[in-house]
């Protein structure tokens, strides 16, 4: 029986020998001393992929790293428009107060460090209260959020400092709302009435925007500005995004870190119709449109783009989680136009145990919350270099 420990030493060596050129030893268990394996012994078997089926997962879109808000119209993956919300504690000290001449600020992160769309473009930032329940940890992309359409503050993504802050101030009948709240003694009952009668404020991009920024609202804060200044931190902060006018091309398959375009992979008999039984390396490799995603943007203009891709296999209850959040996923690290993912692991044990190879969920992945795109070919492109293929290394 060649073992799964026998095929991860002999990975080791045996591979080094594709890439280095050298004569490699391989320990076999239950014999004493080393077999020496000549290079020309490795054979690699390259398999194009017969059909990649999609299916979607409603992702998480609450409380994460980044929260996106903008507005900008890509060629290649459409208009896309997204918006944050939140919700300020209001959780105070006793001696705390707040004036009727007081100033409520918002002071918010923004992260300089990522944006989407025109990086020479002014935007205009509006806030208005949100009049919808929602809660940040359960918050998905298929959900709703809706607005009053009074404004309660504005500010334009000029006026971010150098420590990377913008600041609004907040009024209307918010500002009153929050002050209610604020002033009540009971905290258990200021508390209650809080979390399910007030659903907090939205940042909406006015319609002009060109651009998408990125906030950091575990870093944002309300600030009561008056003989002394007083900051709450944010309790509830989530996003949603929006895209339509989605262009369309046959030969390839867009993948989004929201998950709307999620390959499910079954490569059972792709690995099956291999002569290579003793596999030494299993590779699922996909090739990017790159060309086009350069081309496809003015002089200055960015565009956010997946980091990597995540593979997950298995019967899986809650996909949104797995994929966002769990480290159980192999990554598909994006190298010379290619994604590629080392799936010796799955294939060996599959093989082993003579169980299929389905399920195999493949997605896009980016820091939590940023958005994030790639264009990669599918089985009708007509050219195989850039097809999707599985690449076994192995011994007849």
């Amino acid at each position: 029986m060649y073992s799964t420990t026998k095929a991860a030493r002999f990975w080791q060596l045996a591979f080094s020998a594709i890439l280095l050129g050298f004569v490699v030893s391989c320990e076999d268990p239950g014999s004493v001393g080393a077999t020496f394996v000549d290079e020309s012994e490795v054979k690699v078997d390259t398999i194009l992929l017969s059909g990649m089926p999609l299916t979607s997962v409603d992702p998480y879109m609450g409380k994460l790293s980044s929260s996106p808000v903008g507005k900008f119209s890509d060629p290649m993956f459409g208009d896309i428009e997204t918006i944050t919300f939140f919700k300020p504690d209001v959780d105070r000290l006793s001696t705390d107060t707040l004036f009727a001449d007081d100033v409520l600020r918002l002071k918010l992160k923004v992260n300089t460090a990522y944006v989407y769309g025109d990086t020479l473009s002014e935007g205009t930032y509006n806030i208005y209260r949100v009049t919808s329940s929602w809660r940040g940890t359960t918050y998905k992309l298929s959900d709703d959020i809706s607005t009053d359409a009074e404004l309660i503050g504005s500010f334009s993504d000029a006026d971010v400092d150098t420590n990377g802050f913008v600041r609004a101030d907040l009024g209307g009948s918010w500002r009153t709302t929050y002050q209610q709240y604020f002033e009540m003694e009971d905290d258990s009952a200021r508390d209650a009435d809080y979390r399910a009668n007030d659903f907090g404020l939205a940042i909406v991009p006015d319609p002009s925007n060109t651009k998408i920024l990125y906030t950091t609202m575990g870093s944002s804060s309300i600030e009561i500005a008056g003989e002394d200044t007083t900051v709450y931190t944010m309790l509830d902060w989530g996003h949603d995004v929006s895209r339509t006018n989605i262009p369309v091309n046959g030969s390839e398959i867009t993948l989004q870190s929201t998950y709307e375009n999620v390959l499910q992979l079954d490569i059972t008999d792709a690995v099956r119709s291999s002569n290579l039984k003793n596999i030494v390396r299993a590779e699922l490799v996909f090739s990017e449109d790159t060309l086009a995603m350069q081309n496809s943007l003015g002089d200055n203009e960015v565009r956010s783009r997946v980091s990597s891709l995540g593979l997950t296999q298995g019967e899986i209850e809650d996909k949104a989680y797995e994929f966002g959040f769990s480290d159980n996923q192999i990554v598909g690290y994006f190298l010379s136009g290619k994604f590629r993912f080392n799936v010796t692991g799955i294939v060996n044990a599959s093989l082993y145990a003579d169980e299929p190879l389905n399920n195999i969920f493949v997605y896009g992945n980016t820091p939590s919350g940023v958005l994030g795109f790639t264009s990669i070919y599918s089985t009708s492109t007509t050219d195989p270099d850039k097809a999707p293929r599985l690449v076994i290394y192995g011994i007849e």
